[in-house]
């Protein structure tokens, strides 16, 4: 009897023994290859590729922190060089909001408003840092300013930010014309055309989305990002491939 309970025990433990290994090797080859990216980025290799970006996990959440701190290094990397650069600017102040820094955004809002004083985007992004706790204030407020904007290129930003206020309180038919007037003024930011993807699909209009995202993802390759185009694409696969 207690032969047969130890050899029960041992085949247990076989049956069980490629799991574990399966799970290890899932997990581990993604870490080691964070190590490595974490190693060549603290190198000042900043043009690395993160594995794991796409996973849905708590590997998938410790490679999109890595992403983050790549980008902020990139940015400070370009301000060093010249700390009069919009775009670093504005991307330290994208993530800075992101990760709940509000008073760096503002500062980089404001630097750049310092540059240009008529910047419609940093204008648009500090009236929603202002405004985030009174929504109707803040779409007022983009909304006189966007009265003040005649040419659609200038209007651009002030839509985008427009359509952001209203899916934060999902109103997304609204918010997926504002994206597509930002997107049709300037239909090569990849972030426009992400975001219009995005109200698409909360919209159930599937192929539309399929094809935004698509978009996106290809500009994003040619252009910097605000999305992260790993899981743009990890969307457009499950939009591709619906479980039935």
């Amino acid at each position: 009897g207690m032969l047969k309970t130890m050899l029960g025990a041992s085949l247990v433990l076989l049956a069980a023994l490629p799991v574990a290994l399966l799970m290890a090797l899932r997990i581990g080859r993604p870490l080691a290859g964070m190590a490595g990216a974490m190693r060549a980025i603290s190198g000042g290799q900043l043009d690395v590729t993160i594995p794991g970006v796409a996973r849905r996990d708590e590997v998938g959440a410790m490679a999109a922190a890595l992403q983050v701190f790549r980008d902020n290094a990139e940015r400070n990397r370009a301000l060093e060089a010249d700390n009069t650069n919009r775009d670093a600017l504005l991307g330290l102040a994208t993530i800075a909001s992101r990760t709940g820094r509000r008073d760096i955004a503002e500062n980089m809002y404001r630097r750049v408003l310092e540059l240009q004083p008529r910047d419609p985007y940093a204008t648009a992004q500090l009236t929603a840092l202002h405004d985030s706790a009174d929504a109707a204030g803040a779409e007022s407020r983009v909304k006189s300013l966007l009265a003040n904007q005649r040419e659609p290129a200038s209007a651009a930003p002030l839509q985008f930010a427009l359509g952001n206020q209203m899916a934060a309180q999902g109103r997304w038919a609204e918010a997926q014309q504002a994206y597509f007037t930002a997107y049709s003024a300037e239909s090569d930011n990849p972030d426009y055309c992400y975001n219009l993807a995005v109200s698409l699909d909360q919209l159930r209009q599937t192929r539309l989305a399929q094809d935004f995202y698509s978009k996106a993802i290809a500009l994003s390759s040619n252009r910097r990002a605000g999305f992260d185009p790993a899981r743009a694409k990890a969307r457009l696969e499950q939009l591709a491939n619906p479980v039935k």
